[in-house]
C-alpha cells in the first residue's frame, strides 16, 4: 500500500484532537516546542489541522491498534501508526510532504521555526511501503477479535479473524 492509496480512503472519523500525536513514549510532531509538557490540548490547531482515522481500535480499553494521518490546510501530511499498550509498543511517523509539515509545525509554534527532519521519516506518497496497513499484528481489512490463547494467556497482539 502507498501514502497516496491511505489517503484516499474513507476515514472512520475525523476530528481536531491533536492529543494523539503524543504519548509518553512518543511524539510524533517533536519539532512542536508550544505544549505544555509535550501534551497539546484538543484545539491547539484549530480547523487547520484534521486527523483521519482508518482504525482506531482499543483492546480492553488498554492496548490499542492506530492508523491514522494528519492533514494540515485540507492536504495531507504525515501517517501516524500506534498499537501495543497505551499505543507505546509501536509507533511510527511516515511524513509525505516536508514542506507542509514545516508550515504545520510553524503554525503550531505560533511563529517561524528551524526543523530538521530525518530522512527516514520522509516518504514519498506514491512510493510502496511495508507494513503501512500491517503493522504490530493487525491488518488494517481484519476483524480485531482477541484469540482464546491471548485471553487465556494475556499474550499481545491478539490473533486476527478475517472479515
Amino acid at each position: 500500500m502507498t501514502p497516496q492509496d491511505l489517503y484516499n480512503r474513507t476515514p472512520e472519523r475525523e476530528d481536531n484532537d491533536l492529543r494523539v500525536l503524543t504519548g509518553c513514549t512518543y511524539n510524533h510532531i517533536p519539532e512542536v516546542t508550544t505544549f505544555p509538557e509535550q501534551e497539546p490540548t484538543p484545539t491547539a490547531g484549530g480547523k487547520k489541522v484534521l486527523i483521519r482515522y482508518y482504525k482506531d481500535h482499543f483492546f480492553y480499553n488498554h492496548y490499542l491498534w492506530r492508523l491514522a494521518s494528519v492533514w494540515f490546510g485540507g492536504k495531507p501530511v504525515m501517517i501516524i501508526q500506534n498499537a501495543g499498550l497505551e499505543g507505546e509498543e509501536f509507533k511510527r511517523r511516515i511524513i509525505t510532504n516536508a514542506q507542509l509539515y514545516l508550515k504545520l509545525v510553524q503554525h503550531l509554534n505560533g511563529k517561524l521555526t528551524d526543523v530538521f527532519l530525518k530522512t527516514g521519516d520522509l516518504v514519498d506518497s506514491t512510493q510502496e511501503i511495508r507494513g503501512l496497513d500491517a503493522f504490530h499484528g493487525s491488518m488494517l481489512d481484519t476483524s480485531f477479535e482477541p484469540s482464546p490463547h491471548a485471553l487465556l494467556s494475556g499474550v499481545w497482539p491478539y490473533e486476527l479473524t478475517k472479515n
